[in-house]
């Protein structure tokens, strides 16, 4: 759930458990951030749709962990000689895609069989193959997440009323890119 004052999200663990996690913008290491217990947590999520505040009251304050987000800016070169950077060193990026770790087996995945095809250049054939891929996934993630955290309630209107507005046929597209590998490659080929 995305509104002004942060970004909800939950999961059910088991039948009485849940994962549950809140985005907040704040300066790293936030003093006030690190003092938030559950009485904080409910009265800034108090106008959020239920079961938010439900949730987090189910919560004990020491459950509660608190940590920065960071990313690293995309960067243009994965492999330096014989030393291949792959997941966070190559391409750490926000969790708003649910991108970090799926990107990095995907590198693992594209390193072995590009050294395995080729042992004398491999490193070089997993950068060509996975440089733009992953770069997107950070750019996307960071941008994703800009609009995510809006904390003005008008911009925030403006968003989801551009969100609701958007085609079908461009979450297809985006999805599309998410998760089938070789979508690029086709695409690349329908070029030509």
């Amino acid at each position: 759930m995305w509104g002004p004052n942060g970004r909800f999200g939950y999961l059910p663990i088991s039948n009485t458990k849940a994962y549950w996690y809140l985005l907040i913008n704040a300066h790293p290491n936030d003093p006030l951030i690190a003092k938030y217990n559950v009485s904080d947590l409910i009265e800034r999520l108090k106008n959020y749709p239920q079961p938010v505040t439900d949730i987090i009251e189910l919560t004990e304050n020491h459950h509660i962990l608190k940590h920065d987000i960071y990313d690293i800016p995309a960067i243009d070169q994965y492999v330096f000689d014989h030393i291949a950077l792959v997941g966070d060193a190559a391409h750490a990026m926000t969790p708003n895609l649910g991108q970090g770790a799926c990107q990095g087996i995907e590198d693992a995945y594209i390193l072995g069989l590009s050294l395995s095809r080729h042992p004398d250049h491999g490193l070089q054939e997993y950068e060509k193959k996975r440089l733009h891929r992953a770069n997107t996934f950070v750019n996307m993630s960071r941008r994703v997440g800009a609009m995510a955290q809006l904390e003005y309630p008008f911009l925030c209107r403006i968003r989801n009323f551009m969100m609701k507005m958007t085609p079908q046929a461009a979450y297809r597209k985006q999805n599309q890119f998410i998760y089938d590998y070789r979508y690029e490659k086709r695409k690349a080929l329908s070029r030509h």
